[in-house]
């Protein structure tokens, strides 16, 4: 998929735009709001909360063309597809400053087909913070193993996609 930098530039204008417009989008599996935050958007490009570690242009592509349907997902959604809480330092504002703390960090995967693409929503929360949006993504392949019983595996990672 080629693209240029002009194009790339215009498609998140276009995104960042529509991403701003959102705030927050019910979630019935919640019954609750999941906001739409700087930091979900971010992720889009970057694979870290330190933004050091930038993804390739073909995922920040297909992230920022997939990104219309993960309101419609997440709206939808009544039930979850995968689950993953670990314990991680995250930067926390107190006291009008940054700090570093270990958090506990909750993230939530929605999988679902919208308008024929078959999408994973990850949804993240720290501590009893908001729930928010976190990224994007076409579904990875879902494979099937029979050693010891495990029925199903997949290929990515919750917290860092």
């Amino acid at each position: 998929m080629e693209i240029t930098e002009q194009a790339l530039s215009k498609l998140k204008e276009e995104t960042k735009e529509y991403y701003n417009s959102l705030k927050e989008v019910y979630c019935p599996y919640f019954n609750a709001s999941v906001k739409f935050t700087s930091g979900g958007f971010q992720h889009i490009f970057y694979k870290n909360a330190s933004k050091n570690k930038e993804r390739d242009k073909s995922s920040q592509i297909i992230r920022l063309k997939l990104f219309k349907l993960a309101q419609k997902l997440l709206r939808d959604s009544k039930t979850v597809q995968e689950y993953f809480c670990n314990n991680e330092f995250v930067i926390i504002k107190m006291n009008k400053r940054k700090e570093k703390m270990m958090k506990a960090v909750y993230y939530w995967g929605f999988i679902g087909i919208i308008d024929g693409k078959k999408i994973k929503v990850i949804v993240r929360q720290v501590g009893s913070g908001d729930k928010k949006f976190w990224s994007i993504i076409p579904n990875w392949i879902t494979r099937k193993s029979h050693e010891n019983n495990t029925i199903i595996t997949y290929r990515g990672d919750l917290k860092s996609d």
